[in-house]
């Protein structure tokens, strides 16, 4: 409604709804063959996959995500192919990282995807030490992290912020807040005593509440972020509320037969 409402071309939106559709497609069909014994790890993205599309959308090709695990759609909005991450789930001989990640720790920095960590804290922090060096050599390119909301409870949380704020790095800091942190409910990192984007206000920063589910408000929210970074303001904390629809990963589920 009102302001927040982009103004997306329609062919940019069939591109959004495809990439997610593209995501929750690939991600099924991968867990299966992980079911058929033919990986030996897999971790789905189902319900957030809004989030990665629209930023990935919004974001431009010099922009850098320092991604977690639940942001295929990224890469699926930037038409990355398939089969590289085919080979690179079954870890074979055609793996463009040669078998030292897990299955679905991509790697992709020609698609503004930085390779992925399963120690989620570390990207808030890698994010903005990138931004910071951005901006130092004059570029006008940014970086987006992604974090979960039982992160926010680790040092590299606040260290990341402090960062941003007292250097106002080009940053947008996202908490998927999908509210479970592995098994654990979100309450442990302190979501019934307040807001996760109500941390920004202790270092200065702007904190946004995003319902993540919803492509548009996610496109809004991003390009408001986006434009001022670009314009030398500093970094934006948004927390995106979702649903994790799916188990954490394979490793806590029943093993494949």
């Amino acid at each position: 409604m009102g302001p927040w409402t982009p103004d997306i071309a329609p062919d940019d939106l069939r591109k959004g709804l495809r990439a997610m559709l593209l995501t929750r497609l690939f991600e099924d069909r991968m867990f299966r063959a992980h079911r058929q014994g033919k990986t030996s790890f897999f971790l789905k993205s189902v319900g957030e996959e809004a989030i990665a599309a629209a930023q990935s959308m919004v974001l431009g090709p010099r922009d850098m995500c320092f991604p977690t695990y639940r942001v295929l759609a990224w890469l699926m909005a930037r038409e990355y192919p398939l089969i590289n991450l085919v080979n690179q789930i079954f870890s074979n001989e055609r793996d463009p990282l040669k078998g030292r990640q897990l299955p679905i720790l991509y790697s992709a920095r020609d698609y503004g995807f930085y390779s992925l960590s399963g120690n989620l804290g570390t990207r808030f922090v890698q994010a903005v030490g990138w931004a910071m060096a951005s901006a130092y050599k004059g570029d006008d390119s940014l970086a987006l992290g992604y974090i979960g909301e039982g992160s926010t409870a680790e040092g590299d949380f606040h260290e990341a912020l402090t960062f941003a704020s007292v250097y106002h790095a080009p940053v947008l800091l996202c908490i998927t807040n999908n509210q479970w942190a592995i098994s654990s409910y979100a309450g442990i990192a302190g979501a019934e005593e307040t807001t996760f984007a109500a941390k920004a206000i202790g270092y200065g920063l702007p904190g946004l509440r995003v319902d993540g589910n919803d492509f548009l408000a996610v496109w809004a929210a991003t390009q408001w972020a986006v434009a001022r970074a670009r314009a030398g303001l500093g970094a934006t904390l948004i927390e995106f509320f979702t649903y994790r629809a799916a188990g954490h990963s394979t490793w806590y589920l029943a093993p494949p037969v």
